[in-house]
Parts: structure tokens; sequence; C-alpha cells
């Protein structure tokens, strides 16, 4: 609570400074986006509910350095945050110095969400989104139920990317690096390391290439790091005990490919996630991908079993595409349609999780969008629990300051 204290006070601090600034050079600019929802939830297991939300709220401040030298700050409060009330998240986002050199060549060092296929930089613009709830694995109101961390590079450290005008198009490029999986950073008190350092040698590389031209993007992305496979005790009885399988080698790979035109805009995203792990690691990830004996009875004669198949997969390997198509009737009036889909080979809850929607918004003023949507999230057979489909209604504001 003290650190959120802290840092509420820090953003206070700066926001007042920007004020009191003038000028771009040595004065601080402020601004940020935020989005405020009320949603209808009817899942088919669980009871159905609805609630209002302040899904998301990002404050940015900039300063220009001078002599092509800038810097960037973002914090993000997401789901109704209130430290007293042990609500939401507040992160720093980012926080780093930028030197331009060209538009081929620019360098960012410091904490940055790193450029890997289209979304991932721009996934906070609330406003500049369509969407009231994201391709699943941009959400950051699910933090709580999904761990997007093995699909996308969330930060890095630095960044150097630019890009070249050839004939009527565009190269884009970006090489960035940072710490290794999130779940080698410390969080204990200590250790030898301070909070939220990596315990590791090994680090996260990646990048991205791209074209753009005549309202349209194509790019390749690529990361390649390791993924701390630790199994924990679960309540199924299948995992005894915590499971260590080593540092496995993982690689990552992201399309994109985006078109604005005619009054139509188009989006699509695939993410491959692929793992190499040893013979004897997937000897036992063969074991507890069998099918479980779980007692459901008892009678004289002794117990009553029944088999059920295992919730785990033989595989960490991971996939996930969507694709939205929209049409702007004018500058102010917007509706799109979309699907998603998940597949997560180790955790069977997700292993073929499909997602429709279909939504639209209006813009009375630049700054200002009232949006609609229909969430529908389809889990199919989820293990020990049957048929899982999720209906969501939302309706939301979306504001630039």
């Amino acid at each position: 609570m003290m650190r959120s204290l802290i840092c509420v006070v820090v953003i206070t601090v700066l926001f007042s400074v920007s004020m009191m600034a003038q000028g771009s050079i040595g004065g601080i600019n402020a601004y940020g986006y935020f989005q405020s929802t009320f949603y209808v939830s009817k899942p088919s297991i669980s009871k159905a509910n609805n609630s209002f939300d302040l899904q998301q709220l990002n404050l940015f401040f900039s300063r220009n350095l001078g002599s092509g030298f800038s810097a960037f700050v973002n914090f993000e409060l997401a789901n109704s945050f209130s430290s007293s009330r042990s609500w939401g998240s507040f992160n720093l986002e980012e926080a780093w110095l930028k030197y331009s050199y060209s538009q081929e060549l620019n360098v960012k060092i410091g904490q940055l969400v790193p450029t890997f296929n289209n979304l991932n930089e721009i996934k906070n613009r609330t406003p500049l989104l369509p969407y009231v709830m994201r391709p699943l694995i941009y959400e950051s109101t699910y933090y709580t139920m999904i761990n997007v961390a093995p699909f996308l590079p969330e930060r890095a450290f630095v960044q150097v990317y630019g890009s070249k005008n050839i004939s009527d198009l565009k190269l884009d490029y970006a090489v960035f690096g940072g710490n290794s999986d999130v779940t080698y950073a410390n969080s204990k008190t200590g250790d030898n390391w301070t909070d939220g350092n990596d315990t590791t040698s090994f680090k996260m590389v990646g990048g991205r290439i791209g074209l753009r031209g005549y309202g349209a993007k194509l790019g390749v992305s690529s990361t390649w790091d390791r993924y701390r496979a630790a199994i924990v005790k679960d309540n199924y009885g299948v995992i005894k005990s915590t499971m260590f399988l080593g540092n496995v080698p993982r690689l990552r790979l992201g399309i994109d490919f985006s078109y604005t035109g005619y009054g139509f805009f188009f989006e699509s995203e695939v993410i491959l996630v692929n793992h190499d792990v040893s013979q004897a690691s997937q000897d036992s990830l063969n074991r507890i991908s069998q099918p479980v004996k779980v007692p459901v009875g008892v009678t004289p004669a002794g117990p009553i079993f029944a088999t059920f198949a295992s919730p785990y997969g033989n595989s960490f390997d991971k996939s996930f595409y969507y694709g939205t198509l929209g049409y702007e009737f004018t500058d102010k009036l917007y509706a799109y349609v979309g699907m998603s889909k998940m597949h997560d080979d180790f955790n069977k809850v997700f292993d073929a999780t499909k997602i429709y929607t279909i939504g639209g918004g209006f813009k009375p003023v630049e700054s200002v969008v009232f949006k609609l949507q229909y969430y529908n999230m389809d889990l199919g057979e989820v293990p020990m629990m049957g048929k899982y489909t999720h209906n969501l209604y939302y309706c939301a504001v979306s504001v630039m300051f």
C-alpha cells in the first residue's frame, strides 16, 4: 500500500509541474487517456452480474530535452484502482530516454513497450482503438485471469528502430532487448537481488521488420528467451508436488497485417509460441497429461471413481490470432466485427478459446468516443467443468485529455 501511495504522490507532483511548465523545450507535457465502462456479464456456469468500472487510465508525461533527446513516462491504472481497497492495479508501464539521429535511426533506453506486431505498443491508447474489450491477450483488465506474458514481450529496456523510404513504401525495423521472463524476477525480501531485478544471466532479444504503403501495413516479429517451467502442485491431484522442468528455450513468432482505405479498416495478427523442451521434461509432461481418476462417491464396497481428461496437456506451445473488419460511415460513426482464437497446449481451460465480437462507436468530438460492444467467449469443453460460454455486453466512454 505504501508503494502505491508513493506512486500517487509522484503522479500528483509531476502533473502539477507540467501545469506550470511553459514551452516545448524544457517544459513537461502532460496528457492521457481513460475509459469508463458498464457491462453485463452472463456466463453459462457461474451467476450473471453487471457492474460499472473505470477500466483503464493512462497518464503520460513527455519532455523535449533538445538536440534529438526526449523523455517519456507512462503510468497505468486499471480496474477502478484503489490502494485502500486493494482494487485493480497500478503500474509504471514506461520510462525511457529517446535519441533521434534521423528517421532511419532512433534509440530508446529505459523501461519501454517493445515493437512486436502492430497492437503491442499502442494497446493502452483506448480512445484511438475501436474496442471496449481489446483482443484477449492485449486486454489489461484480464490480468488476474489470463497470463499474457507467454504471448507477448511486455517490456524491454533498449530498442533501436527506424524506417527508410523505398519508392512509395516505407521499410520499418526494430531490434530490442530486455530481461528474461517475468517469472525470473526477484520478488522476495532478503535475497541478494533487489525487487524486480532479473535473477538470470540470459536475456530476451527480439525485433520486427515491416513494410508500409498504400494504406497497408505488414510485419514479421520475433523474440527469443527462456521460460521458467515450474509447475505448481495442484488441487486435482495430478501434480503431487511442484515440478521444475528447467529453463526452456522459447521462440515467439508474430505476423501482423492491417489496412485502411475506402472507409474500411482491417487489422489482424498471428502469434505462435514454441518451446524446446528436453526429453526428460517431455516425459514428465506426458505423465501429467494422462486421464485423471477422481473420487465421486463411496459405497460399502469402496470408493467410486470417475475418469476425466487431464486439465494439462503435454506441451507448453501456444498460439493466438485475431482479425477485425470495420467501416467508418462518417468521421464520427463506425462499426466493426471481429473474431479471435487462443490455443494453449498446456492449460486445457484455454485449449481452444474462441471469441466473436461486434461493436461500434460514435465520436461527438475528436477527444471523446462512446462505444458499444458484444463479446462472446466460447471455451468449449473445460476439463472437470463442462461446456463453458460467456456473453458480455459493454458500453463505454473513452476520453483523451
